[in-house]
């Protein structure tokens, strides 16, 4: 096919519940003239089959398979293969809606943009499912016009979700923008989303979301969160920015700190750690002026004081959470799957220091 507007990469494992449900919201897209790249990372539950069946019903289809357990590996495969004007991707247990592609495409091709990116929901269930917390903010603040991310720097501060969006190929290769190859999935988006974000002054915002972000999936990364290789996420951004270090610190990094705060400290108040990662935080947040987080523009109050309490004694501070890990995680586990992503951590939070403060006042 040629004048190929969207390729649209779906890398899979082992996906047999969600797959079709997936692979029929790309298919029946009402821009047709994409190209969709399946490229199977060594499926055992019929996936592979399914993916077969579908690759030789429909031309647009090409079918790739990679001997590398790698999601990083998969969307590299992905965008080497490309020959789309834009590139999108789509997890294969999540689905779009019908009209994503059509709009952000010409939104994107209106305003000569490099990268789009667009709000998303947090899918449940056929009855209830929830736009992405940040999205009514990022519609007040960020512009109908491109912009960089030394103007707007809050297109890094939240979940990454680099499937919620489309990329200009030229832009991706010609800067060598590609994911990590680390082994699984591995959070490798905390790369790719920082790397296509920070190259280009034609990053833009389109208010409505499309993309159904699977929760309850056995796959997703809500259910299957790694601490340590989170943490080892942001070490390979942080070593990589020392180059630049002064502009890091000055336009990205008082709102990446946000990000980085809720998917690494905040943890510690659920989760136990090792020595090794716990190191790792320490340095990570060793790279940080504190300046940074008392003038991050997206952090509250209570948030950036619970980073500097890290900062200025990381040994206290895990200490101090410790005795309420079991309640805490028997609490998330019963009340806060319930709401969105947003609510569930601030509720988490208000808990936490409300036990806390009833500790201390049980104890002075």
């Amino acid at each position: 096919m040629d004048n190929i507007k969207v390729s649209v990469i779906m890398p899979s494992l082992n996906v047999h519940e969600y797959v079709k449900e997936c692979v029929e919201s790309v298919i029946n897209q009402t821009l047709k003239e994409i190209e969709i790249i399946f490229i199977d990372a060594g499926s055992t539950d019929g996936t592979l089959q399914i993916l077969e069946e579908y690759a030789s019903k429909d031309d647009r289809i090409v079918l790739l398979k990679s001997d590398i357990g790698s999601y990083g590996h998969q969307a590299n495969t992905g965008i080497k293969q490309a020959r789309g004007e834009y590139i999108g991707i789509v997890e294969t247990d999540d689905f779009i809606d019908p009209k994503m592609y059509e709009e952000l495409y010409m939104f994107a091709s209106e305003l000569n943009a490099d990268v789009v990116k667009s709000p998303y929901y947090e899918y449940y269930n056929d009855r209830f499912n929830v736009v992405c917390y940040y999205a009514k903010n990022l519609n007040k603040v960020l512009p109908d016009r491109c912009f960089s991310c030394k103007e707007y720097g809050h297109l890094l501060a939240y979940h990454a979700s680099v499937w919620s969006g489309l990329y200009r190929r030229d832009y991706l290769v010609n800067n060598n923008i590609y994911f990590i190859e680390a082994p699984g999935a591995g959070y490798v988006d905390v790369g790719f989303r920082y790397d296509s974000c920070v190259n280009t002054e034609k990053c833009a915002w389109y208010k409505k979301p499309y993309y159904y972000y699977r929760i309850n999936s056995a796959n997703s990364s809500t259910n299957n969160f790694h601490l340590s290789v989170m943490i080892e996420r942001w070490h390979e951004l942080h070593v990589k920015t020392q180059t630049i270090r002064m502009e890091f610190n000055k336009y990205y990094a008082p709102y990446l700190i946000f990000d980085e705060y809720l998917n690494t400290i905040a943890y510690l108040k659920v989760l136990d750690i090792a020595k090794g990662p716990f190191e790792q935080l320490k340095d990570n947040i060793s790279y940080l002026d504190r300046d940074i987080v008392l003038n991050s523009p997206v952090m509250n109050q209570v948030e950036k004081m619970d980073v500097l309490s890290f900062m200025d004694d990381p040994e206290k501070y895990v200490k101090r959470y410790k005795p309420f890990r079991p309640i805490t995680r028997a609490f998330r586990k019963t009340v806060l799957f319930l709401l969105p992503k947003g609510s569930r951590r601030r509720i988490f939070a208000k808990k936490i220091r409300l036990l806390l403060m009833k500790k201390e006042n049980e104890t002075g």
